[in-house]
């Protein structure tokens, strides 16, 4: 994560798409709701969840950054 943030400043921010009949799913995870914070797996649940969130954002950026002049004529 490190060397990512430091050597690719695009990826300091989040990118998203979607068109205004498809919008996103935005999801707060809040604990003991759909997040728990007192299993004893927590530090691995949470570990693979901030794990996800980070891959989603750059497979989102990649998209955005690959498409971009696509998206600019629509």
């Amino acid at each position: 994560m490190y060397n990512l943030i430091n050597n690719y400043p695009v990826y300091w921010n989040n990118y998203f798409l979607f068109d205004s009949t498809n919008p996103p799913n935005v999801i707060m995870y809040k604990n003991g709701v759909n997040f728990n914070t007192t299993s004893e797996r927590m530090i691995e649940k949470y570990i693979n969840l901030v794990n996800k969130a980070v891959n989603e954002s750059i497979e989102n950026t990649n998209y955005l950054i690959s498409n971009y002049t696509k998206l600019l004529n629509k």
